[in-house]
């Protein structure tokens, strides 16, 4: 399963539970095909929400990694948040 993404320049490094996979696309086009439980959180970062581990003030912890959340993205994440946990 997918547990994040991350940008990197002109590539996507898909980060599952159990490998990183190197793609070339850009971000705008993957997020666009990826189901409702992905949110984008950065302008470098989408993540699986049912891979994240801890929420803290301006970062989410997922498969051990800290990744920050943008105020650019804030509110949409902590909405998604929500009609996660209702």
């Amino acid at each position: 399963a997918i547990c994040y993404l991350e940008a990197l320049k002109e590539y996507i490094a898909i980060h599952t539970e159990t490998e990183k996979i190197l793609v070339y696309k850009r971000m705008k086009e993957v997020a666009a095909q990826l189901p409702p439980q992905f949110v984008r959180i950065h302008n470098s970062y989408i993540v699986n929400l049912r891979h994240i581990k801890n929420i803290e003030s301006h970062l989410v912890m997922v498969k051990g990694e800290s990744l920050p959340v943008s105020n650019g993205y804030r509110a949409l994440f902590q909405e998604r948040i929500q009609a996660k946990l209702l």
